[in-house]
């Protein structure tokens, strides 16, 4: 049986994982959200060629590239098909688990590209109070899973892994822990996100002069 059978609920694209009721004040609860959907193959190669094309996005050269760089502000026609086609997707998502979204988005996202024998370590995104949603959206066929941390859970039974492939797009609450494992192949491309609200930039930008110098909602734009 799925280890995580009996607190499991799925829906269409959407993936929920719930503690059942606490039976005393210090009972642990938790409740993990998914959203697994597509964007076209055709945009996706379009996608490509504008990572494949950009210097900027060369990870190995530049270590803080995924914070400092937004592909999403990028000017390119098939840049901004991306974004309305999150945008779709996210209220898609919205619906399905009855979440009114009343203020704007912002994104920042940046390319990953995993080379053979490179991996991405387990990694959250976001962890704080106004921590929101983040994705990931594959561009390659690399025959690889992401795997997500189910806290407590996964502590003794593993991750919930998804089966990653061209196209697919998963949305996921920023505090979830994450990895990739050592590709075996051919390089790996995708495409990692942040989405934030508009409650917490203007938190941000009101505390500007205590925040960290590197931080990613700097370079988000409207999504």
């Amino acid at each position: 049986m799925d280890i995580f059978q009996d607190n499991f609920l799925k829906k269409g694209k959407h993936v929920r994982w719930v503690s059942l009721n606490k039976t005393n004040p210090f009972a642990f609860t938790f409740d993990y959200h998914f959203w697994h959907d597509e964007i076209n193959l055709k945009l996706i190669d379009e996608i490509k060629k504008i990572i494949l094309s950009k210097k900027q996005y060369d990870q190995t050269k530049n270590k803080t590239y995924w914070i400092t760089n937004n592909l999403f502000k990028s000017n390119h026609l098939e840049i901004k098909k991306l974004k309305k086609q999150i945008k779709k997707i996210l209220n898609s998502f919205f619906k399905q688990i009855n979440y009114n979204m009343n203020e704007k988005l912002y994104i920042q996202g940046w390319p990953s590209v995993l080379k053979k024998d490179q991996y991405h370590k387990e990694h959250f995104h976001e962890a704080h109070e106004f921590s929101f949603l983040s994705g990931n959206i594959i561009l390659t066929d690399n025959k690889t899973t992401t795997d997500y941390y189910i806290y407590p859970r996964s502590c003794q039974f593993g991750y919930y892994k998804y089966k990653n492939y061209p196209g697919s797009v998963t949305l996921f609450s920023s505090f979830i822990s994450h990895k990739v494992d050592k590709i075996k192949d051919k390089s790996r491309m995708s495409i990692g996100f942040n989405l934030y609200t508009q409650t917490s930039l203007d938190y941000f930008n009101k505390t500007r002069h205590i925040q960290r110098d590197l931080s990613p909602i700097i370079y988000a734009v409207e999504l």
